[in-house]
């Protein structure tokens, strides 16, 4: 299961971007549970979060803004053989493998077209727990819009990676934080097994079309504009053609933080 919040791009997998951020209390009709993720996994974070989002576009130099917070986390090991980028501070408790053949890349923390948040500049863009490799001779790129980030690795490092900057895991308590942030994203699918939209007004059934070719769009009963509340969109399988999913469309919904989305991977399908 994955959960946007409309704020930010965020994207956890627990089974990186999406305009959305991770919803960390787990809301109910009338109450928000204690369950938190807690600093560094919620809305933008440090002194220079945008004032404003805009629509995903090509980024000018700078972005327009950065985010101290994780935009992505992945609990276990990355491997991404199609996708060409990783938007914002990037967590990786295992092994990040990227696998695109040469001459392709793959961008992480500062992405070329995107929500143009990058992570903060002359900072740690990428925590990796494990190793790090390219075995198919792509190239992982770092550092973009005049953005410069390192790479804190816990093993390993055979990639290619050319102007890198690769330095060991600063923090002791990485793996503990891994394995903490895993266990309370399984304290809020506990809480989000909850949810009612039968009898609960503030949850609605989200409506969502895959086009066959990556194309996904978001939507709600009636169309635009969707009211603040959470949305459950059932996925029982792969996004887009084998898993590809292309772009991924919710404008219909209000991004001030009152629409919550909830993505129910009920089969053991590819995001």
């Amino acid at each position: 299961m994955s959960i946007f919040h409309l704020t930010k791009t965020v994207l956890s997998v627990f089974t990186n971007s999406f305009i959305f951020s991770l919803l960390f209390l787990c809301v109910l009709s009338s109450h928000v549970s204690a369950a938190s993720l807690g600093a560094g996994f919620g809305a933008c974070e440090g002194v220079n979060c945008p004032v404003n989002y805009i629509p995903v576009a090509g980024c000018p130099i700078g972005g327009i803004g950065s985010d101290e917070a994780y935009s992505v986390f992945i609990g276990g090991d990355l491997t991404t053989a199609n996708a060409a980028e990783a938007e914002g501070l990037i967590a990786i408790g295992g092994n990040f493998s990227m696998q695109r053949a040469a001459p392709s890349g793959y961008n992480v923390g500062v992405a070329g077209v995107g929500s143009c948040v990058t992570p903060t500049n002359a900072a740690t863009h990428v925590f990796v727990g494990g190793n790090m490799d390219t075995p198919n001779g792509g190239t992982i790129l770092l550092s973009a819009l005049g953005v410069t980030g390192t790479i804190e690795l816990g093993g390993t490092d055979t990639s290619n990676c050319p102007g890198c900057t690769v330095n060991g895991l600063t923090d002791p308590n990485f793996a503990a934080m891994v394995s903490t942030t895993i266990s309370d994203f399984q304290t809020q699918s506990q809480c989000i097994d909850n949810f009612d939209i039968s009898t609960d007004v503030n949850v609605h059934q989200g409506i969502l079309n895959d086009d066959g070719f990556g194309n996904i769009t978001l939507s709600c009963t009636g169309g635009a504009p969707c009211a603040a509340g959470i949305y459950v969109f059932d996925i029982p399988g792969d996004l887009g053609p084998v898993g590809f999913a292309g772009s991924i469309t919710a404008t219909d919904f209000p991004i001030d933080g009152s629409a919550t989305l909830i993505m129910n991977m009920s089969g053991a399908g590819t995001v």
